[in-house]
Formats: C-alpha cells, sequence, structure tokens
C-alpha cells in the first residue's frame, strides 16, 4: 500500500502525463480534476478528449502504462473494468518486484566488474542481520543503508562510524520486513546523473536519454537541469574520461536486453554519480539504484526534446509544502513577476494542493 506522501503526489501531479504521454492515449485523472480555462494544460492537443476519469468505460482500453507496476495498481486498474488480459498477471507481477529490489544493483556492478570494468567505487555489501550492519558501519567513517525497497530518496540512512540505538532500530526493522539492508560508501559527489532506457517487452533496451537532476540533503529529488543530451554529456565528462559513459551506456544496453527486457516493457532509469576522490581526481559511480518505472528524468527529457526550443536551458521541479496556502501564494507570484515565456505550471494548483510540477526557462 502506498504510504501518504505517495497517495499525495499521485493526486496531485496525475496530470503529469498530459504533457509526455502519447497526444493520441488518454490519462486516467481524479474524478475531482478540473482543467481551468487559460492554464497551460488547456491549451494541450485533444486535451478534454485524453482525459479519462474513474467512471469511465475503460473496458475498450488496449494498453495500460502505469508510471511503476505493483499488485496494487494493478488491482486498481482492474477494478476500474480493463480487460485483466491487458495486465500483468500475478507471476509476472512477482517478477517485476523482483527486479525492483536494491539487489539488482548489487548484481549489475558484481556482473560489470567481472566484464573487466574499472569500479572506482566500494562494492555493496547485502547485510542479513544485526551483527553485519554493525560491523560495516563501525568500519567505514561515512556510509549510507539501504532498504530493498522504498521510493525515490526515501529508505535510506547516513551512517557516521557508530552503531547507535537509531541506527540499530531503523536496519532491525527493514531486515524483519525486508530481510536485509543494502550497505554502501558515502560518496563526496558532485553531479547526480542518471541514463534513461527503454525496454520493449521481448529482448532489446535503447538508450533514451541522459538526465541531469539534484536532490536534496537527505537525498530527495528535487528537479532536473533542461539540457540537451550532448550538453548534459559534455558536462559528466568533465569528471569522468569522455569514452566511459559512452562504453558503460553499451554495456547496459546489452545487460538489460537479457535481464530486463523478457520481462519488462516501459521506460526506466539508472541513477549514478560522479564523485570526489581527492588531489583533483574524480570518479564515476555506474550504478547507485536502477529505477524500474518511469522516471521524472524521463519526464524532463520528454519536455525538453518536445516543447523547449534549441538553445535554450531551463528546470524542471517539483515542489512541496505541507502549507497549500503557501504553494498557491508562490505560484501566483511566479505569474505575477516572471515573463510568460520562462514559467509554465505543468500541474494544477488550488488550495489544497501539496505537490506541484513547474518548469522555469532561462
Amino acid at each position: 500500500m502506498p504510504p501518504p506522501s505517495a497517495r499525495l503526489i499521485a493526486r496531485d501531479l496525475a496530470a503529469l502525463p498530459l504533457w509526455y504521454g502519447d497526444n493520441e492515449g488518454a490519462v486516467l485523472l481524479p474524478n475531482a480534476f478540473e482543467i481551468a480555462k487559460d492554464t497551460p494544460i488547456a491549451a494541450l492537443p485533444n486535451v478534454e478528449r485524453r482525459c479519462f476519469y474513474e467512471g469511465s468505460d475503460l473496458s475498450e482500453i488496449e494498453n495500460v502504462i502505469p508510471w511503476g507496476w505493483s499488485a496494487a495498481v494493478a488491482k486498481r486498474i482492474r477494478r476500474l473494468g480493463v480487460n485483466p488480459s491487458r495486465l500483468p498477471d500475478k507471476q509476472q507481477l512477482e517478477r517485476l518486484r523482483e527486479l525492483s529490489n536494491r539487489s539488482l544493483s548489487v548484481e549489475l556492478l558484481r556482473a560489470l566488474v567481472a566484464d573487466g570494468f574499472e569500479l572506482e567505487v566500494g562494492m555493496p555489501e547485502i547485510l542479513r542481520s544485526p551483527d553485519e550492519v554493525r560491523r560495516f558501519v563501525e568500519q567505514y567513517t561515512q556510509t549510507i543503508l539501504k532498504a530493498p525497497w522504498s521510493g525515490s530518496g526515501k529508505g535510506l540512512w547516513r551512517g557516521i562510524g557508530q552503531y547507535n540505538l537509531s541506527v540499530e532500530r531503523w536496519s532491525n526493522g527493514i531486515i524483519r520486513r525486508q530481510q536485509f539492508v543494502v550497505g554502501e560508501l558515502f560518496q563526496n559527489k558532485t553531479i547526480d546523473f542518471a541514463m534513461q532506457f527503454y525496454s520493449d517487452g521481448v529482448g532489446e533496451v535503447h538508450f533514451a536519454g541522459y538526465s541531469l537532476f539534484r536532490t536534496d540533503e537527505k537525498g530527495a529529488y528535487k528537479g532536473n537541469v533542461l539540457l540537451p543530451d550532448a550538453a548534459i554529456e559534455q558536462r559528466i565528462t568533465t569528471y569522468c574520461n569522455g569514452e566511459k559513459p559512452h562504453a558503460l551506456r553499451r554495456w547496459l544496453c546489452n545487460y538489460f536486453s537479457a535481464r530486463v527486457a523478457p520481462h519488462y516493457k516501459g521506460y526506466f532509469g539508472v541513477d549514478m554519480l560522479c564523485f570526489d576522490k581527492g588531489d583533483g581526481q574524480y570518479g564515476l559511480h555506474p550504478c547507485v539504484e536502477v529505477n524500474l518505472r518511469m522516471t521524472m528524468g524521463m519526464v524532463a527529457r520528454m519536455l525538453y526534446n518536445k516543447y523547449i526550443a534549441s538553445g535554450r536551458e531551463g528546470f524542471f521541479q517539483i515542489d512541496y509544502h505541507d502549507q497549500p496556502s503557501v504553494l498557491l501564494a508562490n505560484h501566483l507570484e511566479r505569474l505575477k513577476h516572471q515573463p510568460a515565456d520562462t514559467y509554465l505550471s505543468l500541474t494544477p494548483v488550488n488550495h489544497d494542493t501539496r505537490y506541484h510540477a513547474w518548469v522555469i526557462m532561462s
């Protein structure tokens, strides 16, 4: 069952697929959703025809593309009247759940090293007991512990060389519910980025673009820089050998074609980072995690490719505020002071909105 924060995101950002989805497809929206006139959403092609609601007749739907698959999502869609043959069955959902585990990142890094790729970060460890967690945390001055299943930027614990009561309670709870935690060395990162891919669901995975993003001090996603792929790659290669991302990209396409493509159809992303090794040297972390679902980075890539004129730069941002009145006030302030061609509100903002997706252009 999604936590309250995820349910709020699903409600407040429900209109986001209207921007990146196929203009011939429909988007399932909350029944209370209204398209206000004189807003950017109202100007999208065929927008009224593309809006489906909970009471719509979905029996003739041929293809369903959720943000990510889960048993809860499949059950909800079945209840809405979609033909079950259009949905993954129980066995397929379980397979997708296994592939969404952070252990896939560990497996991937081991395969990468076995094929001769020089790993500049320590190999992550799967820690299955309190004693293993204690040993790992106390062995290194700075670590990151990760829950096998969690939302982006969630399920993380920063270790500082001490196995105290807080670490013990958090890790024991994760191990009890999810069987293990993943331990990694903390890196002094310089940039966060991702490679985005598309799987055909049969046997081929293709590179779909780069994502250059920002996170807060806790690792939670904040937004994406809007740039062409070539410009993002240029920034990445200021911190690593220019050929390394190309070689990694080719290897990942081959790896995922065999490992993921037979089980999953759709976009997914691999989060990476460059980090400061000291003495003017930088390293590349080739797989922080695999997100086997649509990602905000892929949304940003599509927004840039679909709507933004060549040569312009911008930022795609997701705002959150626990006081909806503050979020609304911020939105109205931008509307008032930002030139019309620099601020674009992608999702509605009203009296109870907590999350807002928007774009600011240079």
